[in-house]
């Protein structure tokens, strides 16, 4: 299922978000445009909306994001701590590179995130975890 997010702005500077939602209980926010101060507002609440839903792994795709600044870092930040709090995995997607990579780089916050290039790489296991087994995420599974 994908979901798509007006914020109000203008086209040309607006920020877009789609959720796209895996069978394998991830959630992915593709997240396209600014992420500034005054655009992360709608970010913040999709990714609320999203950890509600408890998946097993949100992660956010910034592959699409144009310029980012400490308002944006912030959000990102926030978006890791709500879901450390609601222990859900949590991973940014396309961040290591661009102005992102270069943002958490120079706030020196590239340690606070898990980043991959792609879901590929995360490891997103297709069929449900087996009993006694650990997760991509190092934790026990549960279930049959």
């Amino acid at each position: 299922m994908s979901r798509q997010r007006d914020d109000g702005l203008g086209a040309a500077d607006s920020l877009r978000l789609q959720v796209q939602r895996m069978p394998s209980n991830t959630s992915v926010v593709h997240v396209d445009g600014p992420l500034l101060a005054d655009t992360t507002a709608p970010m913040r609440r999709t990714v609320s909306d999203e950890l509600l839903r408890t998946p097993e792994l949100l992660a956010l795709n910034l592959t699409g994001v144009t310029t980012i600044d400490t308002a944006g870092i912030d959000a990102l930040t926030s978006a890791a701590m709500q879901a450390g709090e609601s222990d859900i995995g949590f991973c940014l997607l396309g961040a290591q590179h661009g102005p992102v990579g270069a943002a958490l780089s120079q706030a020196n916050l590239t340690e606070l995130f898990e980043m991959f290039n792609s879901l590929d790489d995360v490891g997103i296991p297709l069929a449900p975890p087996h009993p006694g087994r650990r997760n991509f995420l190092g934790r026990p599974t549960t279930g049959p």
